[in-house]
């Protein structure tokens, strides 16, 4: 036996999305590339590459009553992988580790009982980047408003890398 211990495999790349994305999948794009990237994140949230916090279902289904042209497709998409994709990171991580560190990652131009997800989407990423992925944010949130840090900052801050839908489409071949 040798002295060298076998090695062991890369960490999986896994890929932490907003709400802001998933709308963007549907939104401003015709019918094929919008089917063509559900079908992707679809495929990657099958493999366990593409997660959310169960706050992004709740923000999207705060937004569709919104829509009045019948469903709403970026809700329908996320309840569709919820089983696979929805995993909500301890409450302690994301006060203890996203919440001390970015607390104006919070909008407070939300209602009070309204639970933000960016909060969440960090504390998730953290935790998978802990485990030892590969962890990336996508998100469309890059310019910090008044009160409110950009999601994408935020990231930064807490030492993980974001990209914008469009980004990480051209970089999956779409």
């Amino acid at each position: 036996m040798s002295g060298s211990s076998p090695h062991a495999p890369p960490p999986q790349e896994v890929w932490v999305i907003d709400t802001s994305s998933i709308i963007l999948v549907f939104r401003d794009r015709p019918k094929p590339e919008q089917d063509k990237a559900a079908a992707l994140l679809t495929k990657l949230a099958h493999a366990g590459q593409l997660v959310f916090p169960p706050q992004v279902i709740e923000e999207l289904k705060r937004y569709a009553p919104a829509k009045k042209l019948g469903p709403h497709p970026p809700l329908q998409w996320a309840l569709s992988v919820e089983s696979v994709a929805s995993s909500a990171p301890d409450w302690n991580t994301v006060k203890n580790d996203v919440l001390t560190k970015v607390s104006d990652v919070v909008d407070h131009e939300k209602p009070s009982p309204v639970d933000d997800a960016d909060p969440y989407v960090l504390g998730r990423a953290l935790e998978l980047h802990r485990a030892g992925r590969i962890v990336r944010v996508i998100t469309e949130e890059t310019r910090k408003r008044p009160d409110k840090l950009a999601l994408s900052t935020a990231a930064g801050v807490l030492g993980l890398a974001a990209v914008t839908l469009p980004a990480f489409l051209k970089t999956q071949g779409l």
